[in-house]
């Protein structure tokens, strides 16, 4: 009996003795970082904040219509695609392609153009949903006939007008819309009288999408 006892105490006591396992934990165990990639607990990624509207960067496609009245016989309307970038803080540069109709005293035309402008975004609303821009800017369009009727097949098109844009949605697409001085004219290239240069007003409305 008294062996017993003594066996069963130093079992006991053999029992007691023997260290506990080690637990593994994130920290100490190398696979650990595997187990959380294939699990999917991989760490999170860093990334950049957006471009806001008006820093130097994004290049934007806009695509619009517009048209021009001249208030006395003659509709120049307008389709087009400008390409823009900022070129510095609220300083938009672009160069806009367009196609154009023109009902006219006389024969009625076709035509495509060429632009360059800029603009500068000078007022942004609190929210960031508006900006209002003035703009200016110059290029060249060829049509199928004179331009005035008794004028050239190949013009300049000066501008300059004022405009806003709204943002559409979170992606960056924005309505913009705004009036101009609506000029063509072959700067008498061919002489005074061949240049029946035309004025008028042009209203356009287009979508600007990030590109």
């Amino acid at each position: 009996m008294d062996r017993a006892v003594t066996s069963l105490g130093f079992a006991r006591a053999d029992a007691v003795a023997q260290p506990a396992a080690p637990v593994s934990t994130p920290e100490t165990d190398p696979d650990a970082g595997v187990v959380r990639r294939a699990l999917g607990d991989a760490e999170p990624q860093i990334r950049p904040a957006p471009v806001a509207f008006g820093d130097p960067g994004p290049w934007y496609v806009t695509l619009g219509a517009g048209s021009a009245v001249d208030f006395t016989d003659a509709v120049d309307t307008l389709g087009f695609a400008r390409f823009s970038t900022f070129l510095g803080k609220d300083l938009e540069f672009g160069f806009e392609v367009g196609g154009w109709f023109i009902a006219q005293e006389g024969p009625d035309t076709g035509g495509a153009s060429l632009v360059f402008d800029t603009r500068y975004h000078f007022w942004h609303s609190r929210d960031a949903l508006w900006t209002a821009f003035g703009e200016a800017g110059i290029g060249v369009i060829w049509t199928g006939r004179q331009v005035p009727v008794g004028g050239t097949d190949v013009n300049f098109l000066p501008r300059a007008g004022a405009g806003m844009t709204y943002l559409l949605d979170g992606q960056g697409t924005r309505l913009t819309f705004g009036l101009r001085w609506h000029h063509i004219s072959n700067a008498r290239i061919n002489g005074d009288d061949r240049n029946p240069s035309r004025n008028g007003l042009m209203g356009y409305v287009g979508v600007q999408l990030p590109l």
